[in-house]
């Protein structure tokens, strides 16, 4: 990666200097847990993953919804039953 190819030639130029290999590798470990640098990392996967939760809450409510438009359809067919021998 790019950032690797900067730390590689700071250190190349203060190899010397025990507190600039320190700092370098200490950026480098930092870098190293940042996902969206990593070579495997998917945005696809990640925007997925975070939708999934959004996606099950949508089927729950389409399921409520349906359920809650066949009871109105049983109570309309009751209410004009009724009206029917009333």
């Amino acid at each position: 990666m790019f950032y690797c190819n900067i730390f590689s030639y700071f250190v190349a130029i203060f190899s010397e200097d025990k507190e600039i290999k320190r700092l370098v590798k200490d950026v480098e470990d930092t870098l190293e847990t940042i996902p969206q640098l990593k070579s495997t990392f998917s945005l696809q996967a990640e925007i997925d993953l975070a939708i999934q939760p959004l996606r099950s809450e949508n089927a729950q409510l389409r399921r409520f919804v349906q359920e809650i438009i066949v009871l109105i359809k049983c109570c309309k067919r009751i209410f004009l039953w009724c009206e029917h021998y009333v």
